[in-house]
């Protein structure tokens, strides 16, 4: 087992760092590359997820962008 629990396919069996998955991944989607997806289920007080979803949608955004970009900056402010 590699001593980096983020060591993957997308590190080329180099040990990476969080921030440096995030990274690729976000590379190889926007080039288009096919990307292993994972699912994240979230529990929410019902009106805080309408609150959620009228105001992503006031904004033209997208519910599930918004918490990919938050993890994202998250993984990245914790290297």
């Amino acid at each position: 087992m590699p001593d980096n629990p983020f060591t993957d396919d997308l590190g080329k069996g180099k040990n990476t760092t969080a921030s440096d998955t995030a990274e690729e991944a976000t590379r190889a989607a926007s080039e288009g590359e096919d990307v292993e997806e994972a699912q994240l289920n979230v529990r929410l007080p019902k009106p805080l997820h309408e609150a959620f979803r009228r105001q992503a949608k006031n904004n033209a955004q997208q519910m599930s962008a918004l918490v990919r970009n938050w993890i994202r900056e998250y993984v990245r402010k914790d290297e």
